[in-house]
């Protein structure tokens, strides 16, 4: 799904960009206005560009536009297979999560940080999984609180660590835990 650049990725256009084709038009570059014309003059020294001046401007904008879009999201695709996986493999395990002292489903608790991945990948924040797992699923970035997982009346443990053996598990080839 292709994603817009954040707004404040873009570069803002220079005072020169805007004057070279907006000249100054204050009050003594208007005309006067008629009794009879209601409708504003224009500012007698606005031109247009020429049409390949034209042309050219536009091409340069799309391309400025396109170069803050290109750098939106850059979590590789084999990362961002991974980290799916990791938390599927959460999801479908019957383990409880919690998050700022509630307990979530784990549908929940994936559904929750695949938007904090989303968010994270948006502002460029994680090249890796592991990353992922540091920055985004280990604690609140709300409370600062750490995440925990609970497994089949098990003790809860930090999400971090038990992330982290799951990628471990995951790479080695090992079987998903069993839903409980």
């Amino acid at each position: 799904m292709a994603r817009l650049p954040a707004l404040e990725n873009l570069p803002t256009i220079s005072q020169e960009v805007v004057t070279r084709f907006l000249p100054p038009c204050g009050p003594s570059t208007l005309l006067p206005r008629t009794t009879m014309h209601t409708t504003p003059r224009r500012c007698p020294t606005l031109s247009l560009p020429s049409r390949p001046a034209l042309r050219t401007a536009c091409l340069a904008a799309t391309l400025w536009a396109l170069a803050g879009y290109s750098a939106a999201g850059s979590l590789p695709a084999a990362a961002k297979a991974e980290v799916n996986t990791l938390l599927t493999r959460l999801q479908t395990s019957g383990c409880e999560f919690n998050r700022n002292g509630s307990w979530y489903t784990g549908a929940e608790a994936k559904a929750h940080l695949l938007k904090k991945l989303d968010y994270l990948d948006g502002k460029n924040a994680v090249q890796t999984t592991e990353q992922f797992i540091e920055l985004g699923a280990s604690s609140s970035s709300a409370s600062g609180k750490a995440y925990q997982v609970r497994c089949a009346g098990a003790a809860a443990v930090d999400a971090g660590p038990w992330l982290k053996g799951e990628l471990k598990a995951l790479r080695s080839g090992a079987a998903a835990p069993a839903a409980k």
